[in-house]
């Protein structure tokens, strides 16, 4: 079973399932508005006091919620992808990363004796800095 993740990336590289997605939802919400607007109507006028107790309401609602946090996570996943565009960012992020593992590798390196390599090390932090 494919996880969260890989599902919602999937998705969102896909330019066909995000427009089938997106489509799907404007048709869902566009049905449950006109069923809304039926299920008020009375023939001595509209009965605004019965939304809240339709079920085309919820169901519209739901279909709102589901739209926003859609799109919500659809601008969140292509920031992030659009962020390593950016060259500074990414010498960001790969220090980040790789620093620490470094970092973790000399204190092992010396914590077994091997203080010989505690120079290259660092010279490969200050590297890594540049």
């Amino acid at each position: 079973m494919p996880s969260f993740s890989s599902v919602r990336k999937r998705i969102y590289r896909s330019p066909s399932m995000k427009t089938l997605i997106s489509l799907g939802l404007s048709i869902c919400g566009g049905f449950f508005t006109s069923t809304l607007a039926t299920e008020i109507s009375k023939p001595e006028g509209m009965a605004w006091l019965e939304i809240p107790s339709t079920v085309s309401f919820w169901l519209l609602l739901g279909v709102l919620v589901l739209t926003f946090l859609f799109h919500r996570y659809m601008h969140s996943y292509e920031t992030s992808v659009s962020a390593f565009q950016d060259a500074e960012y990414c010498m960001a992020y790969a220090r980040s990363e790789l620093i620490p593992a470094q970092i973790e590798a000399s204190k092992r390196e010396i914590d077994n004796g091997n203080y010989e390599q505690f120079d290259a090390a660092m010279q490969k932090i200050k590297d890594a800095l540049k």
